[in-house]
Order: C-alpha cells, then sequence, then structure tokens
C-alpha cells in the first residue's frame, strides 16, 4: 500500500467518532444555561439546533439525577 491509499475504516471510524464528539459537544452546552447562567446577559439564553433537542433534554434529565458532567458525558456518548 503506498502513502496515498488509507483503509477505509480508519477514516470511517475517524468520521464517526468526530460526529459523536460534535454532537455531544454542541448537546453538553445546555448545562451552560444552568450553571454559567449568572455569566450571560440577562435573557440570553442559549437554546441549541433543532436536532440536538431531544439530545438536550436527555442531558438535563441526567443532570438532575447527578450534577457530574462525566456522568453526563458517558451516557450521552453512549447513546449517540
Amino acid at each position: 500500500m503506498n502513502t496515498t491509499e488509507v483503509p477505509l475504516e480508519k477514516p470511517l471510524k475517524y468520521v464517526l467518532y468526530a460526529r459523536k464528539s460534535m454532537e455531544s459537544e454542541e448537546a453538553l452546552t445546555v448545562l451552560l444555561n444552568v450553571k454559567c447562567k449568572h455569566l450571560l446577559p440577562e435573557g440570553c439564553e442559549g437554546t441549541g439546533y433543532p436536532q440536538h433537542q431531544e439530545l438536550r433534554e436527555e442531558i438535563l434529565k441526567l443532570w438532575k439525577q447527578n450534577p457530574n458532567i462525566d456522568f453526563a458525558w458517558r451516557d450521552i456518548t453512549k447513546k449517540i
């Protein structure tokens, strides 16, 4: 195999991991509204993208259950 040939499974794994990571990070920003509300200007609340609303709701439920970012991250990344 020369240097221009890359096995398909490596880029595919990377793309899937990157997507999973971006989806999780975007959805986890909902916690900024909870934990950092006092740092945001009045009336400024991130609502996120429509495709992340269900995931954001799930994160809020997890946060109420256990306010620990590691707990929420592990659970959410399993579901994406």
